[in-house]
């Protein structure tokens, strides 16, 4: 009897743990992965250069694009985040423009000599 009753606890601890565990659906996965790849964005050291904004730009463009398909089976909380995310990628975009420089072209300068 005691192993018996044994079992029927382990058995409804497990259905317990299994019930309660969150899944996500794939619309709030790609919303997490727009706000975590920004708030990364936002922590790194900037490298203000022409190559390193493109290379996060299209990673940013490739997230939204991928969460704008799915962004319909969001709940408002999960909207209002993306919104977020994009309000401050835009804050990002801004800080990065100001803040690129690019290398100034080097012009050979030979010297004039002049003779009287």
């Amino acid at each position: 009897m005691k192993k018996n009753k044994l079992h029927i606890t382990a058995v409804l601890a497990i259905i317990c743990f299994s019930a309660c565990k969150v899944t996500l659906t794939e619309a709030q996965q790609d919303a997490m992965n727009v706000n975590s790849y920004v708030d990364s964005i936002a922590s790194l050291a900037p490298v203000y250069t022409s190559a390193n904004w493109e290379v996060l730009r299209k990673g940013y463009k490739a997230r939204v694009a991928k969460s704008n398909a799915t962004t319909s089976e969001l709940d408002a909380s999960d909207k209002a985040k993306v919104r977020e995310s994009k309000v401050q990628y835009v804050a990002l975009k801004t800080i990065y423009e100001i803040n690129i420089k690019e290398p100034e072209p080097t012009v050979a300068v030979t010297p004039i000599t002049v003779t009287y």
